[in-house]
């Protein structure tokens, strides 16, 4: 399922799809790791779900949930709002 970073849960992996944002911040996060095909892992949410801690080639990243939101991600769960049944 195709989702934003900030919506993922605690425990749970997803593949970076693309992020957006102004130039500076994109380039922020490319640096951090945020880019395309690269895995994650959602560790930790704080309370009011900002910042999260995230996983990824072997670093550990807190992100305001403001930043998240501008991560585009696919999980492996699958979508029941798209149900393939006619």
């Amino acid at each position: 399922m195709r989702t934003r970073l900030s919506e993922l849960r605690p425990d749970s992996r997803a593949i970076v799809l693309r992020t957006e944002g102004d130039g500076a911040l994109s380039r922020r996060l490319f640096a951090l790791g945020f880019v395309p095909g690269t895995e994650l892992y959602c560790e930790r949410l704080s309370p009011f779900s900002s910042p999260m801690l995230v996983s990824l080639r072997g670093f550990r990243i807190a992100l305001r949930r403001a930043e998240g939101e501008r991560i585009f991600v696919e999980t492996g769960d699958k979508d029941e709002n798209h149900s393939t049944s006619g």
